[in-house]
């Protein structure tokens, strides 16, 4: 929603008489409702920013229950460096007909047994501290989201057979999870299916049936032994590279390939990831140039790569990061549609390699200490100064970059 559009709703809200309001984003009126067990019939929604509050807070058992027609509760912490506490009883009563569940870092190891996720669309536990969700099966057909990225703990996710309509599945940075429910591969209206650096991950089911699939991303999965069969659906995919020759293999399937990212060993340092054990790649596959509707690439964290083989002519951006080793790359196509092109730390590029990206990229990013001999016109300082009718010209800049760029 647009931020003027709630501003609007908002002050509406605010406009109303405080037992009138079917929607509280107040947090005072919220912590009469949560604490003091004074919610009604008539509320419909919470919005609630435990960041605005400076002590804990410990919801009653029967708070939510009370509110029969609620059907949006979303709790978040805006701040970082706030400690505040939300202490859930074990016995806690969710309302029936919610809808919409987003609660950023929830405290429990699992959720109460009276959450009833028949109406749910939307289930989010951002940074939580769940271990699982529910044994066995529940109804969640009406379930079309479901996020837990950055819940660390979480060991397992529940069976999700009759999630038949769930689209977007997210599981990243779930560090302590093992495998991906064999459910998941029957979920035919599913679109994205995120388990990024999820680094205990080892079994994924197969996804060769899902007509839907449009996304997929297991990059750093490092103990995931096999590339899972997927469908011929993706436009976006992300692996490891020790997949590629998988990868390869499977190049003719992905037709529809629209942006690849390869990740290694060696990664920036908010990926907050410890570095793998084991090979790393030394060559991306030629059949790399097959896939004719790729986009954009991502090739990052591949010290041992040294260089790169003829890309698609279809590709317009290229970043390649963390590649220490890479000195050469096939020249671009005449016809390439390639505009932006990026080789952070990748020191050891040759002079030919530079000065195909300098002439061939409309953006692009080189690490170094000194201006190409291409860009004649030079000042020191913050400023320069272009007299000239030319409308098309391109500018070279060194940057020093800080430690959290």
């Amino acid at each position: 929603m647009h931020k003027l559009l709630q501003q609007v709703g908002i002050q509406a809200i605010q406009r109303q008489e405080p037992w009138k309001r079917k929607i509280l984003i107040d947090t005072d009126d919220i912590l009469d409702v949560l604490e003091k067990d004074s919610g009604n019939r008539s509320l419909m929604g919470i919005c609630f920013d435990i960041s605005t509050i400076k002590d804990s807070i410990e919801i009653s058992p029967k708070a939510l229950k009370r509110m029969r027609n609620l059907q949006f509760l979303r709790i978040y912490n805006s701040r970082w460096d706030t400690n505040v506490r939300v202490h859930v009883p074990e016995d806690m009563d969710f309302p029936p007909r919610l809808k919409l569940l987003h609660w950023k870092e929830y405290p429990g190891t699992c959720l109460p047994h009276t959450l009833k996720p028949e109406h749910l669309v939307e289930l989010s536990f951002v940074d939580s501290k769940l271990r699982h969700l529910w044994k066995g099966t529940q109804p969640l057909g009406n379930l079309k989201k479901l996020n837990l990225r950055s819940s660390y703990k979480l060991e397992e996710l529940p069976d999700l057979s009759d999630a038949t309509n769930l689209e977007i599945l997210d599981v990243n940075y779930c560090q302590s999870l093992v495998e991906i429910h064999s459910s998941v591969g029957n979920l035919h209206k599913l679109e994205k299916l995120e388990m990024e650096y999820c680094g205990k991950l080892q079994v994924v089911p197969n996804l060769f049936n899902l007509a839907s699939l449009e996304k997929v991303k297991i990059a750093g999965c490092y103990q995931l032994r096999k590339l899972p069969d997927i469908s011929a659906t993706p436009t976006m995919l992300s692996i490891v590279d020790t997949m590629l020759e998988e990868f390869a293999a499977s190049v003719r399937l992905w037709s529809r390939l629209q942006s690849l990212a390869i990740v290694g060993s060696v990664l920036p340092r908010e990926f907050l990831m410890p570095e793998r054990n084991g090979a790393d790649i030394e060559r991306i596959p030629d059949c790399i140039k097959d896939l004719h509707e790729l986009e954009t690439l991502w090739i990052v964290g591949c010290p041992k790569l040294a260089s790169l083989p003829e890309l698609p002519r279809s590709l317009t951006g290229l970043m390649v990061s963390n590649c220490e080793s890479l000195e050469t790359l096939v020249p671009f196509p005449s016809d390439s549609q390639i505009q932006n092109i990026y080789f952070p730390n990748c020191f050891k590029l040759g002079p030919e390699a530079r000065r195909e990206i300098i002439q061939k990229s409309w953006r692009g990013c080189l690490p170094g200490r000194d201006i190409p001999a291409e860009y004649n016109h030079r000042a020191i300082g913050n400023s320069l100064t272009i007299s000239s009718n030319v409308c098309d010209f391109k500018m070279c800049v060194i940057v020093s970059p800080k430690s959290e760029m």
